[in-house]
C-alpha cells in the first residue's frame, strides 16, 4: 500500500523574503509609538502581496468573529465592482488593462501557493466584477449611486465590521499585545474614543487598499465551504489556532508575539 505524500505547508508558515526584505524597510514603522504604524496597522501586509501564507494568516487573525468574516464576503467584492465601475467611468482601455492586471495577478498567486481551482475561480470572479463594473458605469445614475462613491461607503462598512472583535489589535490598541475591547475603552474612555475615530478615517483607507489583494482569501473560503482542499484548510486553521493559544497572535510575522519584532 502506497503512504500518501506528507502534505507541504511550509508556505503557510514560514517567512517569506519578500516579508524579511519589507520588514527592513519599514523598520521605523513597526516601533512602538509610530504614528504611521498605528494608522497602518501592519505596515508590512500592506506591500508583502506575494506572500500567500501569511496574508492567508493575518485575514484569519484579524477576522475572528462571524461579523467580520461575512461583512468582508459582501463588501470587499462589492467595493472591487465599484472601482472597476470608477474606472470604466473614465478610461475603458483602462479598465479592461487592470482587470486582466488582477485576473492575472491572482492566477499566478493562487498557482505559486498549489491552488490552480481557486486561480481559475478568481479569473472567473474578477471578470465578473469588471462587467459589473462595466455596467454600472454605463448607467446614468444619480450622484449618490456614482461607484466612485460607494467605494468610500462600502470601505466604512467593511470597516465597521471589526467593531464586533472581542480584541483591538496592537499599535492600535497604543500597546505590543491584542487589548480585549472592554478594557481597551474602560482604561482611557475619551482618548480611546478619539483613537478609534481616527482609526475609522485610517481604517477605511485600508479596507479599500486591502479588497484587491485580499479578494482571492473570500474566495478560497467560499471554496473550503463547498469542500475545496480540505488538507489546506485544516492546516491553515491549526497554524491560526496555535498563534491565538494565547489570545496575543503576531502581526508581522505568523506566529505569537503580537507586534514583538519578527523573525527576521
Amino acid at each position: 500500500m502506497t503512504t500518501p505524500p506528507e502534505l507541504d505547508t511550509d508556505w503557510l508558515v514560514e517567512p517569506t523574503p519578500e516579508m524579511t526584505r519589507w520588514a527592513r524597510r519599514l523598520g521605523g514603522l513597526l516601533r512602538p509609538g509610530s504614528l504611521a504604524g498605528m494608522l497602518l496597522v501592519t505596515p508590512i501586509a500592506h506591500v508583502a502581496n506575494g506572500s500567500f501564507g501569511f496574508q492567508s494568516y493575518l485575514y484569519d487573525v484579524f477576522h475572528r468573529s462571524t461579523v467580520a468574516r461575512i461583512g468582508h464576503a459582501l463588501c470587499m467584492p462589492l467595493i472591487v465592482a465599484a472601482a472597476f465601475g470608477l474606472v470604466f467611468s473614465f478610461a475603458t482601455p483602462v479598465a479592461v488593462a487592470c482587470a486582466l492586471a488582477l485576473a492575472g495577478w491572482h492566477a499566478r498567486s493562487a498557482a505559486r501557493a498549489g491552488l490552480p481551482g481557486l486561480g481559475a475561480a478568481m479569473v472567473a470572479v474578477v471578470a465578473a466584477l469588471a462587467a459589473g463594473g462595466a455596467v454600472w458605469a454605463s448607467i446614468d445614475t444619480p450622484w449618490w449611486a456614482h461607484p466612485g462613491l460607494h467605494v468610500l461607503v462600502l470601505g466604512l462598512a467593511q470597516t465597521l465590521t471589526h467593531a464586533g472583535e472581542a480584541h483591538v489589535p496592537p499599535r492600535v490598541s497604543g500597546d505590543t499585545r491584542w487589548v480585549p475591547t472592554r478594557a481597551f475603552f474602560a482604561a482611557h474612555p475619551v482618548r480611546h474614543g478619539l483613537r478609534s475615530a481616527v482609526m475609522v478615517v485610517a481604517g477605511m483607507a485600508n479596507e479599500i487598499w486591502a479588497s484587491w489583494r485580499l479578494l482571492h482569501l473570500v474566495v478560497l473560503d467560499g471554496l473550503f465551504a463547498l469542500g475545496y482542499r480540505r488538507d489546506i484548510r485544516a492546516a491553515r486553521e491549526a497554524v491560526v489556532r496555535d498563534a491565538c493559544a494565547d489570545d496575543n497572535p503576531a502581526i508581522d510575522f505568523i506566529g505569537r508575539g503580537g507586534a514583538a519584532v519578527g523573525p527576521w
